[in-house]
């Protein structure tokens, strides 16, 4: 009895890993850009991502453009579970980017 480790110590050696691998997880996370898919509904382009996941209004997303590099995108309208986002130039048409991948260039 004397020679067998205590109960703390045990239970240190099993939580010793786990604290790394959260540090770890947590970090690689904190360091993932926001991305998602648009969808055009109701002739807006909407998104399932809102102030729940650090979008706010006037956040600004870069989305692949079909004619351009790339196109600019900011978030008109945001609630928590959704956002709205409309382009920056706005001759461009909505519906075009309908389908397209963003990702959010800076998030509070």
């Amino acid at each position: 009895v004397i020679s067998r480790p205590k109960r703390h110590a045990i239970l240190a050696e099993m939580r010793a890993p786990i604290s790394d691998y959260i540090s770890e997880f947590a970090s690689e996370l904190l360091c993932r850009p926001l991305r998602t898919t648009l969808n055009y509904v109701d002739g807006e382009l909407t998104i399932p991502l809102g102030t729940h996941h650090g979008i706010g209004l006037n956040s600004l997303a870069v989305a692949n453009g079909t004619d351009t590099p790339w196109q600019i995108l900011r978030v008109s309208a945001a609630s928590l579970m959704a956002a709205t986002l409309a382009p920056l130039n706005n001759r461009r048409e909505a519906a075009g980017l309908s389908g397209q991948s963003i990702e959010f260039m800076e998030l509070k």
